[in-house]
């Protein structure tokens, strides 16, 4: 019994062993893995305009977007008068579906 598992062990050794050794496994080095942690906390300072896609910094990205606020705040909706009616109607036709519900 002890001879079959002093076999058993030296086997497994040498098949660990020559596997690592052709399988050319490498190794992560430890100064290029970030922890997860860090990764976590640090702040992301880049950004993609909207308007061109193309990459740029926090501060260029916090104007681009101050303007666009400004530019939409500008404009006032308008509709155009059948859909203002269609709207209307619609609404007239939720609340009679509610008072008869079978009509």
């Amino acid at each position: 019994m002890p001879v079959k598992l002093f076999l058993f062990c030296i086997g497994t050794g040498w098949t660990v062993g020559i596997g690592c050794l052709s399988s050319g496994a490498q190794t992560i080095s430890l100064s290029e893995d970030i922890p997860e942690e860090v990764l976590q906390l640090q702040i992301e300072v880049r950004a993609n305009s909207q308007l061109t896609g193309l990459p740029q910094d926090a501060a260029t990205y916090a104007r681009e977007q101050q303007q666009l606020q400004v530019a939409v705040t500008d404009v006032p909706p308008q509709l155009s008068p059948e859909l203002k009616l269609t709207v209307g109607l619609l609404r007239i036709r939720k609340l009679l579906k509610g008072i008869f519900p079978f009509f």
